[in-house]
């Protein structure tokens, strides 16, 4: 069985607090039908944000993320983007066998 991974990378910028970022991704899970609840341990899925002092980029790791298409990894840092003018990358490994990056700034342009 190999390894499957699914994360968002958020470059720090001046329009970037960690309270808004919370409330987007809250906004966007609850848009695609989960909920917040109060006991994790009732929880059908975890989200995780870690932005260290000492680094530009903040990393979110979440059990909901999947990037099975072009269209699902823009629908979900393309608003990231926009929220925070900064580059998004999505990065997500699938069975140890391949790998996907991909780099958005809304801002610029820069979809790859």
């Amino acid at each position: 069985m190999g390894m499957f991974f699914s994360n968002v990378h958020i470059r720090k910028s001046e329009a970037y607090s960690p309270d808004a970022l919370k409330e987007l991704l809250i906004g966007q899970m609850v848009a695609n039908g989960y909920r917040v609840i109060e006991d994790s341990g009732d929880a059908d899925v975890s989200t995780a944000i870690y932005s260290p002092q000492n680094s530009s980029w903040v990393s979110v790791a979440s059990d909901c993320f999947q990037f099975n298409t072009a269209e699902d990894t823009k629908n979900l840092i393309s608003p990231i983007s926009d929220k925070f003018k900064t580059d998004v990358m999505a990065v997500s490994c699938n069975d140890s066998d391949y790998l996907m990056i991909n780099l958005i700034n809304t801002q610029k342009g820069l979809r790859s």
